[in-house]
């Protein structure tokens, strides 16, 4: 997660209160969608050993703010699809949904494909179908763009296709995020 966003705020699970969050500070990130995740005191000290962590505020009411190693998250929405078949699972954030959905768009696809019905397919649902999870994958993306929760998704290619991508909530990613007033 680290490599893949330039901040994140990691939040210690040990924390025996709600930790307050300033979302002004949040959300003027170089990414408008930061990752928060949950971690013990003891992984938040592996996590950010060898990298600068930022004590601000954040530190006061149990969160912390790391900066990662400068990369941007994936480029395209094809990057994704290769992720979860290399992978197996890919932690499916708000950027990435993005990315997979405006790539979905024949308008923003590099190439596009002639199916036998006479229409177009873009890169992205060629990839996604080619593997049998388009029929999954582009409603989490829908899902975690409108909740802005980040999901654990899983594939699982010897199952038949409508089970083949499955989502996981997992407890250690923060709840979405109040809509921008």
């Amino acid at each position: 997660m680290l490599a893949r966003y330039p901040h994140c705020y990691l939040v210690n699970a040990d924390y025996s209160s709600l930790p307050r969050i300033e979302l002004a500070e949040y959300r003027t990130c170089q990414v408008d969608n930061v990752p928060l995740i949950r971690v013990s005191e003891k992984a938040m000290r592996g996590l950010i050993k060898g990298r600068r962590a930022y004590m601000t505020t954040f530190l006061e009411h149990g969160v912390t703010l790391v900066e990662g190693d400068g990369e941007m998250p994936f480029a395209t929405g094809r990057d994704v699809i290769l992720s979860i078949v290399n992978n197996g699972w890919h932690i499916l954030t708000v950027d990435d949904a993005r990315h997979v959905l405006d790539g979905r768009d024949i308008a923003n696809s590099a190439g596009g494909y002639l199916t036998t019905r006479g229409g177009w397919l873009s890169d992205v649902e060629r990839d996604a179908d080619a593997i049998g999870i388009a029929g999954s994958l582009f409603p989490f993306c829908e899902q975690v763009i409108a909740s802005r929760a980040a999901v654990i998704v899983i594939y699982t290619p010897g199952l038949p296709r409508p089970l083949r991508l499955w989502r996981l909530s997992p407890t250690w990613i923060m709840p979405p995020l109040p809509p921008v007033a």
